[in-house]
């Protein structure tokens, strides 16, 4: 554990900070559209930030993490098990005859 105090109080808003369920969908639905060419990643960071809600740096990695899962490729940035789950039951639901025959 860090001594510095403001990497402490870092550290406690960091634990704090956890992706509302209810943007869940709405960060999948954004990252479709940004995958598929449909909207800019720039663009669409505003709609997920604000008020607090998701930080701009958490909205990238929605948008990047889906990319690399249609593409099967490896991501570092982790995304929690209820965004994993959505996005996956999703997939099949958008994508399975189109992408994997």
């Amino acid at each position: 554990m860090p001594r510095n105090p403001a990497a402490i109080e870092r550290q406690k808003i960091k634990r704090k900070m956890k992706i509302p369920l209810d943007l869940i969908p709405i960060a999948y639905d954004i990252s479709k559209n940004v995958y598929e060419g449909k909207l800019k990643i720039s663009e669409r960071v505003k709609l997920l930030v604000g008020a607090n809600r998701m930080n701009g740096g958490s909205a990238r990695d929605y948008f990047y993490n889906f990319r690399y899962l249609m593409q099967g490729k490896k991501f570092s940035r982790t995304l929690n098990a209820d965004s994993m789950n959505y996005f996956f039951e999703n997939f099949l639901k958008d994508y399975w005859k189109s992408q994997w025959p």
